[in-house]
């Protein structure tokens, strides 16, 4: 990390200075209450993002009227522990950086957050607004995670928050400049994200205009979580190279989502969306939630199968011999084996899946036990085009279920 974090002495010994004439003059007693604390700390902070929180747009800061005291804080936290604002190409977050530093005392800290999370917001309250075609797919991911304004939510909501900043933050967050810290991985899922969002050739301009206008009001619960990278009824979304889980067994959706949350899946560094899925699970779900979120998983109806790669069923029919000792004839599945079904896999994930494993993508783990055994059975299969075809097998018998 030493290797691009620079020297900000200059600028934090000016800003320190005068925060810490302040602090030391107005809250010599550590007795002063809560809100007076809060609303004394903030007005070092209303320079820059303005008396009501409002923000200053010739400074380019952000409102912060809208935003949960939970996610004040965790940010403020960040700040303060080098987690953010320390990388030496993120200026403004340097400076920020800088601030969040003089809140050594936690009742400090916390007591501004509560302030700033009991601003009034006279931002236009708007519902959702008609998405534009190109766009609806995205938005609606976006706006899975980033809704509502409950005390506990730490994801912010974009409405309200300038097209220009939220724009700022996506460019941070796709080079590395916000989310480079490994205990960051709220910020690391939004890089991920970020340069999937880039490399998808969606006009971010159009897309960002969209959400600055758009609150989507209900706060989310886990399977709302879930959907807005898995998609509508849990039915996938390939431009962000997430397949559909909708109908997948509930004991091997478990099974997953621990392996994603201690790493024994998706830490491989050839596995971008395995990196994805893995910070997700550690930030979305709690570990007590992980068998009722299976269940409602295993309970949606699964999607509709359709050809999405070719290939030729009559040849992995033959291919498909290896298989059907773990997971069935019709690719039902065996629990005892650990197979899951794959009838509810669309084909591409299907594929590239049988690609991770092929190549030590995935099972490599030493704890992922039974991914394991997937490595020698698919070394018989000779290339990518034989992959293909046991896929489109596979494909048959998920339409004839």
């Amino acid at each position: 990390m030493k290797a691009f974090l620079k020297s900000t002495t200059p600028i934090s010994a000016r800003i320190f200075g005068v925060i810490g004439t302040v602090l030391a003059g107005q809250l010599t007693e550590a007795n002063v209450p809560s809100p007076i604390r809060g609303a004394t700390i903030y007005s070092l902070c209303s320079t820059c993002h303005g008396p009501k929180g409002e923000g200053v747009h010739k400074l380019e800061t952000p409102p912060l009227t809208g935003l949960s005291t939970n996610y004040v804080e965790s940010q403020l936290r960040k700040f303060r522990d080098g987690r953010r604002g320390a990388h030496h190409a993120d200026v403004k977050g340097l400076m920020m950086r800088a601030m969040a530093r003089v809140l050594i005392r936690d009742e400090d800290l916390v007591a501004v957050s509560k302030f700033v999370g009991s601003l009034p917001s006279d931002l236009t309250d708007q519902t959702q607004q008609p998405k534009p075609p190109n766009i609806a797919p995205i938005a609606e991911t976006c706006l899975g995670c980033h809704a509502g304004k409950g005390e506990t939510h730490a994801i912010p909501p974009l409405w309200g928050r300038g097209t220009d900043y939220i724009l700022s933050q996506l460019d941070k967050f796709g080079e590395g400049t916000r989310g480079y810290h490994p205990d960051n991985h709220e910020a690391q899922l939004m890089g991920a994200i970020a340069r999937q969002l880039k490399e998808s050739g969606t006009d971010r301009q159009q897309l960002v205009e969209h959400l600055n206008v758009t609150r989507k009001i209900e706060e989310p619960d886990a399977i709302s979580l879930c959907g807005s990278c898995h998609g509508s009824n849990l039915h996938g979304n390939r431009w962000l190279g997430v397949p559909s889980i909708a109908g997948l067994d509930d004991w091997y959706i478990a099974d997953q989502l621990r392996h994603f949350q201690t790493g024994v899946r998706g830490t491989h560094s050839s596995d971008a969306n395995g990196r994805m899925m893995s910070l997700a699970a550690k930030i979305l779900i709690k570990s007590d939630e992980i068998e009722s979120v299976s269940k409602k998983i295993a309970a949606l109806p699964p999607k509709p199968q359709k050809d999405n790669i070719g290939g030729d069923p009559e040849k992995g029919k033959n291919h498909y011999v290896l298989c059907m000792a773990c997971h069935g004839p019709g690719g039902e599945g065996n629990k005892q084996l650990h197979a899951p079904s794959h009838v509810p896999l669309e084909d591409w994930y299907a594929l590239e899946q049988l690609k991770k494993f092929k190549s030590g993508v995935r099972g490599a783990h030493p704890d992922d036990i039974w991914a394991k055994s997937m490595i020698p059975i698919l070394a018989a299969l000779p290339d990518d085009e034989a992959l293909r075809d046991v896929v489109a097998y596979m494909r048959t018998l998920a339409q004839s279920n």
